[in-house]
């Protein structure tokens, strides 16, 4: 299609294709469980709506690479100060604590307690 452009009756079928049901997006929502955000028909277990990059005011390239590192990062234990139970932040995700590798990163709290990368 280089050079050349869609008439308007083709922009106008091409417009309704996209309109509704028909949408591939249609009836999803964003979820995070505060690793990770995807769009889905319904929230899974121990997620929340909303995107987490949007929350923390983020741009889109700039959490995609922290959501990589993320990943890598799961095998990493965190020290809760208060406490000093040691787990992986998935664990710490079974226990309500939430956005673990941020508070870990930042003086912010989650739950009440403060954490530290072991």
């Amino acid at each position: 299609m280089f050079g050349k452009k869609h008439s308007e009756e083709s922009k106008k079928k091409m417009s309704e294709g996209h309109k509704g049901d028909k949408n591939s997006s249609f009836g999803k929502h964003w979820y995070t469980n505060g690793i990770e955000e995807a769009k889905l028909f319904e929230c899974p277990k121990n997620w929340w709506p909303g995107r987490l990059s949007s929350k923390i005011k983020m741009s889109k390239e700039s959490f995609k690479k922290l959501k990589e590192e993320e990943k890598i990062k799961k095998l990493i234990k965190y020290k809760c100060i208060e406490t000093g139970e040691i787990f992986t932040a998935n664990e710490w995700l079974k226990k309500g604590i939430k956005n673990l590798p941020r508070v870990a990163d930042t003086n912010w709290t989650s739950g009440g307690f403060h954490f530290i990368k072991i």
